[in-house]
């Protein structure tokens, strides 16, 4: 799975969570894994009905759903850090 899929899965995974309820969202989120390690995305249903899902990134490593930034440019997402995030939007 390229990048495109990636980010498909995300949209999809997004919308379902929008649409539908944590319970079944994150059973539907744990039946899509994730390229970079074959796991499943990460979901985590916040007390006031905000989400974050997240993989895995360049890394390797779970990170908890942190986003990193480049050091030299704290404004710019640095992708070879942190995790692949969609945070619910607001």
């Amino acid at each position: 799975m390229g990048g495109r899929q990636a980010l498909s899965v995300g949209r999809e995974t997004r919308f379902l969570i929008v649409a539908g309820s944590g319970t079944s969202t994150r059973a539907a989120s744990s039946h899509w894994v994730s390229i970079m390690n074959g796991q499943p995305f990460h979901y985590q249903f916040h007390p006031d009905g905000t989400y974050l899902l997240y993989s895995v990134g360049w890394n390797q490593t779970d990170d908890g759903g942190k986003i990193a930034y480049k050091k030299d440019n704290p404004k710019v997402m640095d992708y070879d850090e942190g995790d692949w995030v969609w945070p619910m939007p607001k």
